[in-house]
């Protein structure tokens, strides 16, 4: 169950983080726009759900009923997390330009320990080495 229950709980949580941090504009455009690009398919994912636990509840085998159980309140706590708890703190406290990007904080990081410049002579060499290149387009 553990697998099944990691996969089920935090998949319309990521879905919904993951359109959140492409779209574009304030914390509110970001939460309309992630909502209008991905709510109703979470939404049919966890109504598949629910009527995928439904016909086992009425087995006879208590696996079956259990499990039956364990699909539809998976699927009504990952959607009540989501929607209820997940969209309005995004919405409220949501990260905003930077904030969240672990590469920002890496930045950061290096420059206050001092390591900016080899952090910029490992750009540079990756730049030198991108213009040794050969230009393939040229070539057809």
């Amino acid at each position: 169950f553990g697998v099944i229950t990691l996969g089920l709980a935090v998949d319309s949580s990521l879905h919904l983080a993951h359109y959140y941090q492409e779209a574009v504009g304030s914390r509110y455009q970001r939460t309309r726009e992630s909502l209008g690009s991905i709510a109703i398919s979470i939404i049919g994912g966890e109504v598949t759900f629910l009527v995928a636990g439904a016909p086992l509840l009425a087995s006879s085998a208590t696996f079956g009923f259990v499990f039956g159980t364990f699909l539809m309140l998976v699927a009504v706590w990952a959607f009540f997390f989501s929607f209820v708890y997940e969209l309005p703190a995004l919405t409220v406290v949501g990260p905003e330009g930077g904030q969240g990007d672990i590469v920002v904080y890496a930045r950061r990081l290096l420059a206050w320990f001092g390591l900016r410049r080899f952090e910029q002579s490992r750009e540079d060499a990756q730049t030198r080495a991108a213009a040794e290149l050969p230009d393939l387009s040229a070539a057809s």
